[in-house]
C-alpha cells in the first residue's frame, strides 16, 4: 500500500510543478521599466510609391501580395 501513496504523492507534486510552470510561461511579462523618450521610428517612402498597410498590425497574405505588386511596379517604373 504505502508505494502506491507514494507514486500517487508524487505524480501530485510532478501535476503540481507543470501547472505552475505553465502559469509562469503563460503569465504577462515583466514590464522592461521606463523607456527613453525620443523620437518616434519613421519610414521614408518615395511618394510615387503607393504602400499598404495592414491594421490589423501584421501584413496577411493578401496584403503582401499586393505589396510586392506595387514594389515591383515601382522598381520597373
Amino acid at each position: 500500500m504505502r508505494p502506491a501513496r507514494h507514486s500517487r504523492h508524487r505524480a501530485l507534486v510532478t501535476l503540481a510543478a507543470c501547472i505552475l510552470l505553465l502559469a509562469a510561461a503563460c503569465g504577462p511579462s515583466p514590464s522592461p521599466g521606463p523607456q527613453p523618450a525620443g523620437p518616434a521610428a519613421t519610414v521614408t517612402v518615395p511618394i510615387a510609391m503607393p504602400v499598404v498597410i495592414s491594421l490589423a498590425g501584421f501584413f496577411d497574405d493578401q496584403t503582401l501580395a499586393v505589396l510586392y505588386e506595387q514594389i515591383a511596379a515601382f522598381e520597373a517604373a
